[in-house]
């Protein structure tokens, strides 16, 4: 990306995802990768649902707090296939 300009940006959710982001000079931001990953006993577990098949692959932000908070919300809505965040325990 340094070649050509443009920006990354990266942020992990409370709720443990991590988000990627890249936009080109000039361009709108664009969803570089969402992954969750985590352990049991010695293995390490990642899940990283293809971004085409879910329809995000040309999906464009006008910032990344917007790109963010879209993920977050189709996540906690089920239709990212592979995660499945865990309910909230109530205390």
């Amino acid at each position: 990306m340094s070649e050509s300009g443009g920006k990354n940006d990266y942020r992990q959710l409370p709720s443990g995802e991590e988000i990627s982001l890249w936009q080109p000079t000039g361009g709108k931001w664009h969803i570089g990768s969402v992954v969750l990953s985590w352990t049991t006993g010695m293995y390490i577990w990642e899940v990283m649902p293809n971004l085409e098949k879910i329809g995000w692959d040309n999906r464009t932000f006008d910032t990344p707090d917007e790109a963010y908070s879209f993920v977050d919300r189709e996540i906690q809505a089920g239709r990212v296939p592979g995660i499945k965040r865990r309910p909230k325990s109530e205390g």
